[in-house]
C-alpha cells in the first residue's frame, strides 16, 4: 500500500501472535487487505478540511440516569453452582485467561 511515497508493510505474523490466532496463508492475505484498506481510509480522512466544523457530541443530549436501588431476591447460590461447568470453594470456575502467576 501507498502512503505519503513510503509502501507500508504490516507483520501478519506478530499481529496473529499479539492477537494469539492462527491464520491460514489466505487469511493472511485477507487480513492484510483489510488492514490496507482501513490505514488508507485513515489517511483520507486526515486530508479533510473540517474547519469550522462542530465535533460530533451524540444523538441525543447525554445524562446520566440512575434508577433507585431496590432489594430483590438474589439468585439461588446451590442452583447457579448446580448449573456452573466447574465450581472451586463456593464460587464458579472460569478457566485462566491471562498468563501470569
Amino acid at each position: 500500500m501507498m502512503n505519503d511515497g513510503q509502501e507500508r508493510h504490516f507483520d501478519i505474523d506478530a499481529i496473529a501472535a499479539v492477537a494469539r490466532v492462527e491464520l491460514s496463508p489466505t487469511e493472511k492475505d485477507m487480513l492484510r487487505g483489510q488492514l490496507e484498506k482501513i490505514v488508507s481510509y485513515v489517511n483520507h480522512m486526515k486530508t479533510l478540511n473540517l474547519d469550522g466544523e462542530e465535533p460530533f457530541r451524540g444523538v441525543a443530549e447525554q445524562c446520566n440516569v440512575y434508577d433507585d436501588d431496590e432489594i430483590c431476591v438474589s439468585l439461588d447460590r446451590a442452583a447457579m453452582s448446580a448449573n456452573a461447568p466447574a465450581t472451586m470453594d463456593g464460587q464458579i470456575a472460569v478457566p485462566r485467561i491471562v498468563e501470569g502467576r
